[in-house]
């Protein structure tokens, strides 16, 4: 959590950040000349209202051509992807989808259901008989 001083009161406010694959675009959306540079905003919230002004800054930043957004399956970012960065795919990411799996997963079954769904995920094709 970043924190930022208000009236003399620490607040807590969550960071708002995108990663992308691309380095180059990164740094000229940060308007850094390192590669490494990620947009960062703080934001009050993960709300719909909040995302949306996220990518609408990202926008006026010069983000386009944006292909596909990985992130968890907040109702919040999904619903701002859809709305704010049309034409994009939304894809849950992998790592929050594999903890919500093993928790709703009997203790007895973990290890073989981390290992059926590690082998789903890093296969290159998938093919059901």
């Amino acid at each position: 959590m970043a924190h930022e001083q208000i009236t003399g009161d620490a607040q807590r406010l969550p960071p708002l950040f995108l990663r992308g694959a691309k380095d180059d675009a990164l740094a000229k959306l940060t308007g850094s000349s390192r590669k490494s540079g990620w947009p960062v905003m703080l934001g009050d919230g993960e709300s719909e209202t909040r995302r949306g002004e996220f990518y609408s800054w990202l926008k006026s930043r010069g983000l386009h051509g944006v292909d596909v957004v990985v992130s968890d399956d907040h109702r919040g970012r999904v619903h701002a992807v859809r709305r704010h960065v049309q034409g994009a795919t939304w894809q849950r990411c992998q790592m929050p989808f594999g903890r919500n799996l093993l928790d709703a997963t009997p203790k007895t079954l973990e290890e073989e259901v981390h290992g059926r769904v590690r082998t789903m995920l890093e296969a290159s094709d998938l093919i059901v008989p």
